[in-house]
């Protein structure tokens, strides 16, 4: 029996992970505008999502962090999870994402 529930719980954690980075994705490439919703796959799971910039004075381009926050649930009675997934990347100042970020250096872009 306790295998058969770690492997139900591996196959959910997998599956939590390739929700998140697909999400993650979409915010990063512009494929996804808001900063928190469901998914459409487990709409009982939610995402949140912040935008941070990391550029100072000497990058060329605005570099941005991105971090994606899943609530999960495995069932109703379950109390939920969190799994946090991040990344960086660079991108040209007209970039709408900019607009969202937070600044945490006086020189942020």
């Amino acid at each position: 029996t306790s295998a058969v529930e770690k492997a139900g719980r591996f196959n959910m954690e997998r599956r939590v992970q390739r929700l998140a980075q697909e999400k993650l994705d979409e915010i990063v490439y512009g494929l996804e505008t808001a900063t928190a919703g469901d998914f459409e796959e487990e709409p009982d799971w939610t995402w949140e999502a912040e935008i941070f910039s990391l550029a100072t004075t000497d990058t060329l381009h605005p570099l941005l962090q991105a971090s994606l926050v899943v609530f999960w649930t495995i069932d109703l009675n379950d109390d939920g999870e969190e799994y946090t997934l991040d990344t960086r990347f660079f991108v040209d100042a007209e970039h709408p994402l900019v607009e969202y970020a937070t600044f945490d250096t006086e020189e942020g872009f």
